[in-house]
């Protein structure tokens, strides 16, 4: 089978919003999805998904929650997984195969398991972007974020209220798609206690104002234990001065919470 070309994100965007508006779902607030499931007559399946990994060859692992049945027009989701959100995720990402027309294309002709590495790869990372795209309800995101004038912990709770999405996932749509200046830092802890910058988000106007990159702003231990004592709506804030291009320096307001099992850093320039 040849490569499959990338399809650009703001293609998967308009897919998105024409989905949105042909299942009603192109207003404010949660996205119902099984309304969206049935648009697409796409029954939606409860499965133990262990007994399918157990088939993996031995010393390799595949971490499947969920699986698109193109020809029984069916997705089947991990029965096992207890966090609603990354349930919800695997459902939309799912769809997104469905949806997309070269995914819908491949997947008449072969297996995930049958193609390409790259072909697969591509394909992943754009039903993730589907996915994200269909939570946030396209394009009305950056339509209701666009009259907040603070990029604040406060700000991201109520965003995740609203739209019923995780603090992290909200956090970081909100900073990929906001016109202010603004940071996220993600740091994890492993079992042997170390704490380390898992990854960071960076909005276009952080980037053109200051930085591009952050690393941390703090010992991270120290950090991850207040965050882990605070909440989104009661913040562990502090400022620092940040160094960046050189000579350059600015400071920043700090706020960091959890998501239960990670820091999350809120940065943003004190204005």
């Amino acid at each position: 089978m040849s490569n499959i070309v990338a399809i650009p994100e703001l293609s998967i965007l308009e897919w998105v919003d024409g989905l949105l508006r042909n299942t009603g779902e192109y207003v404010p607030g949660p996205i119902d999805i099984l309304k969206v499931n049935d648009f697409l007559n796409l029954r939606l399946h409860d499965y133990d998904l262990r007994e399918i990994k157990k088939e993996v060859a031995p010393g390799e692992q595949l971490e499947l929650r969920g699986i698109l049945d193109i020809n029984e027009k069916a997705v089947i989701l991990d029965i096992n997984e207890p966090n609603l959100h990354r349930k919800l995720f695997s459902n939309g990402h799912e769809i997104g195969h469905y949806v997309l027309p070269t995914h819908r294309e491949i997947l008449y002709q072969c297996s995930e398991l049958d193609m390409k590495q790259s072909t697969h790869d591509i394909m992943e990372i754009e039903a993730n972007q589907f996915s994200a795209h269909l939570l946030f309800k396209g394009t009305l995101f950056q339509e209701y974020t666009r009259d907040f004038h603070e990029a604040a912990s406060t700000t991201v709770s109520h965003i995740a209220s609203q739209f019923e999405t995780s603090l992290t996932s909200t956090c970081r749509r909100f900073i990929e798609s906001t016109h202010l200046p603004a940071a996220m830092l993600v740091l994890n802890k492993d079992m042997e206690g170390s704490v380390w910058v898992a990854y960071t988000v960076v909005s276009d106007e952080m980037r053109k104002r200051y930085f591009s990159s952050i690393g941390s702003v703090g010992e991270a231990e120290e950090l991850f234990a207040n965050a882990m004592a605070a909440t989104a709506l009661e913040p562990h804030t502090f400022k620092v001065t940040i160094k960046y291009g050189g000579e350059n320096s600015h400071l920043f307001k700090c706020e960091f919470f959890n998501n239960t099992y990670q820091a999350i850093g809120l940065i943003t320039p004190v204005l």
